[in-house]
């Protein structure tokens, strides 16, 4: 109701419950509030091809020419709840655009580091980095400002590899993978990853696992990300 969502894409079978005290109190509070609750397409139905598609098969591009205005929502994602209860934060388009600059100061980083502490490689800017960087992100939540850069605008404006999990939710009633501290290091091995960005609770565990500072100490680099911090 705070960011005026009248529409709701979602998956009925695992969040039956939910779903259920959701509109209770919908009812509760307003009763007149109209929610139309729809089922999301599986995975299959979306990328029918997906790890099989050839060059040959065809392909629509989307195509529009609607061009919104820097100050429109764009898209809202949530807090951590670290510091108090998840709130719904909307993001502007130009905040979308303001997110790519912090490729840039990665950037800045690594050329001061390089400054202080000349490499044998040539260079080490982020998106040129010698060898190149394959980033695991996979346990970073989406719904976040955190999950949104790495998972989104890194990629893109990165030109980085970004690794996630594997779409395991074939079918409705599966649940996707919960992101552990063990699970994760266990990808950033199967993905062949060489960097890692996380947050302070998974390296706190880390640090007291030697056989996950032997794999943390292979990989190009760590980047500690506190969601507070990109929280609004």
């Amino acid at each position: 109701m705070r960011v005026s969502c009248h529409h709701l894409l979602t998956t009925r079978t695992t969040l039956k419950d939910l779903l259920d005290a959701m509109k209770t109190e919908l009812e509760t509070i307003s009763s007149s509030y109209e929610l139309a609750i729809e089922e999301v397409p599986s995975l299959h139905d979306i990328f029918p091809k997906l790890g099989v598609e050839t060059e040959g098969d065809p392909f629509t591009p989307f195509k529009t020419n609607y061009k919104p205005k820097p100050d429109e929502i764009a898209i809202y994602v949530h807090s951590s709840g670290s510091t108090g209860l998840p709130k719904a934060i909307p993001y502007e388009h130009q905040t979308l655009l303001h997110l790519t600059s912090i490729c840039k100061s990665f950037d800045m980083i690594f050329l001061e580091l390089k400054r202080l502490n000349p490499p044998p490689a040539p260079t080490i800017i982020f998106r040129d980095h010698i060898p190149r960087l394959r980033m695991a992100a996979m346990h970073l939540p989406p719904f976040h400002t955190l999950g949104i850069f790495a998972q989104l605008i890194l990629p893109l404006f990165g030109c980085t590899t970004v690794a996630v999990y594997p779409p395991v939710v074939g079918s409705r009633e599966l649940l996707p993978t919960l992101p552990t501290p063990d699970n994760v290091l266990d990808h950033v091995q199967r993905t062949k990853s060489n960097a890692l960005m996380s947050i302070p609770t998974f390296l706190q565990l880390w640090r007291q696992d030697q056989k996950a500072i032997d794999i943390l100490s292979t990989l190009q680099f760590v980047v500690r990300l506190d969601p507070v911090s990109f929280d609004q």
